[in-house]
């Protein structure tokens, strides 16, 4: 029924409806039933079933009754969801017997012994309420959510639901560098920092890779009211390849994170040809293969820090490297040639 909860737990740890993975027979488990005051007055059955017994074992379902006795009132409240990170929607709903309408019910958010917040809403039609822009504010723990209504005599009505737990945010960090900005020895470049959700004027460090396997750390950094970041300095002192790296450390609402790597090639250090070619129809399985394994391949590249100027790509088609069903034009030469492999410079 809608008013009732349950889970199973061995030694306290709770493992919701399911038990798996028990690796000592025999072994005690509880089974923890919360009704709610208003629970609606029947009787109800649980069924404990048993899976991947031995086969000469005929019971499988162990049956629980449950019977519900009437009271003069009552208050039911539960959560769609025991666990979630901070910002995610969690909605916290009940119901109330008798089923009345624009009743006051007051939500209580406790963590630990220390009330943490608390609102007024009011039930709808059937006794419900519900309400799903309160909890995503809390910051993370552990919380218990319990609900009062006063009823219609001197004695309120409560209960409360299982533990809520919620977790940091998983942030994420990325790296980027201005347009048409052309890595250049002893030249500044500048390097963009930003991570989403935003943290305003919170610390950050960057890590430079130099091609000789040196580093470059930089620790005074912090993000502007908009959650970005940027460095202009003169990283490159040789050719080669930098890779740049991000690192946050985290906050009260968020854990640590690193960026990918990013890639720099300072100087022509080299170049990379790419040639796709054969007379297929673009619509057969083996024209569709050679077109994936050159964007792949092109793709890789870049991540590597080549520019579209140290890349050569070859192919007799055109062709769709961002998968948004256009296509890029990044093709050097629509009929691959050995004239033109041989003059590249």
């Amino acid at each position: 029924p809608d008013q009732v909860s349950y889970e199973l737990s061995v030694d306290h740890q709770s493992t919701a409806t399911r038990l798996e993975n028990i690796l000592l027979l025999p072994t005690a488990m509880t089974l923890a039933i919360s009704t709610g005051s208003a629970a609606l007055p029947e009787n109800y059955q649980f069924n404990l079933q048993c899976l991947n017994v031995s086969s000469g074992y005929q019971q499988k379902t162990f049956p629980i009754d449950l019977t519900i006795v009437p009271l003069h009132g009552g208050i039911f409240v539960d959560l769609d969801s025991y666990r979630m990170h901070k910002n995610d929607t969690v909605s916290v709903f009940g119901r109330i017997h008798p089923p009345k309408s624009d009743q006051s019910i007051k939500l209580e958010a406790w963590c630990g012994d220390d009330k943490y917040s608390s609102i007024t809403v009011s039930t709808q039609s059937g006794g419900w309420f519900e309400n799903s822009q309160w909890i995503n504010k809390f910051a993370p723990g552990m919380y218990t959510i319990k609900a009062i209504w006063a009823g219609t005599g001197t004695i309120d009505f409560t209960h409360e639901t299982q533990n809520l737990i919620i977790e940091k945010i998983v942030p994420q960090l990325s790296l980027s560098s201005e347009d048409n900005q052309l890595p250049m020895i002893h030249e500044n470049f500048t390097i963009k920092i930003e991570l989403e959700p935003v943290y305003p004027y919170e610390a950050i460090s960057l890590s430079v890779f130099n091609p000789d396997n040196t580093q470059q750390h930089f620790t005074d950094c912090y993000f502007d009211q908009h959650g970005q970041f940027q460095l202009s300095k003169t990283f490159f002192n040789k050719k080669g390849k930098y890779t740049f790296k991000a690192y946050f450390m985290g906050n009260d609402f968020s854990i640590g994170c690193e960026s990918n790597d990013y890639p720099v090639m300072v100087g022509n250090t080299g170049y990379a040809i790419l040639v796709g070619g054969g007379v297929a129809s673009p619509h057969t399985t083996y024209w569709k293969v050679t077109q994936k394994l050159l964007t792949d391949a092109y793709l890789d590249f870049k991540r590597m820090g080549f520019t579209d100027d140290m890349i050569y790509l070859m192919i007799n088609s055109e062709i769709d490297i961002t998968n948004d069903s256009f296509h890029d034009n990044i093709v050097d030469q629509a009929f691959p040639s050995v004239s033109r492999l041989t003059n590249i410079h």
